[in-house]
């Protein structure tokens, strides 16, 4: 499953403006679709036999917890890597978010480092 935030904009007039959330139909579309192609041949060459994706956009916590629940999987798999203390901090864990709101057993296995 690939999981993308919505896309985000910048709106406002001249220094002072906020980000906020666009929800336009074609460019959805057109991003899910590449990230659908992409997770596909990703999981080919990692050696997964004729791959099921689904691609979704918005919380990604979120949407991989409500896909696990509405595919009723047995086993939660998510990846995770080194990150700086400041990332920590200022960037929430995918992963550590998963392991917390999931009704799931996860396995989290982590990233090559050769």
């Amino acid at each position: 499953m690939n999981v993308s935030e919505n896309p985000m904009a910048w709106a406002g007039a001249g220094s002072f403006g906020a980000v906020a959330p666009l929800q336009l139909d074609a460019l959805a579309a057109e991003h899910e679709s590449q990230h659908e192609r992409l997770t596909a041949e990703d999981a080919e060459a990692a050696g997964v036999p004729d791959p099921q994706v689904e691609v979704a956009s918005g919380d990604v916590v979120n949407e991989l917890c409500r896909a696990a629940h509405r595919h009723d999987v047995d086993l939660i798999v998510v990846g995770t890597h080194d990150r700086s203390l400041l990332s920590r901090l200022l960037v929430p864990s995918i992963t550590r978010g998963v392991i917390d709101r999931s009704d799931r057993p996860v396995l989290v296995v982590r990233e090559s480092s050769g």
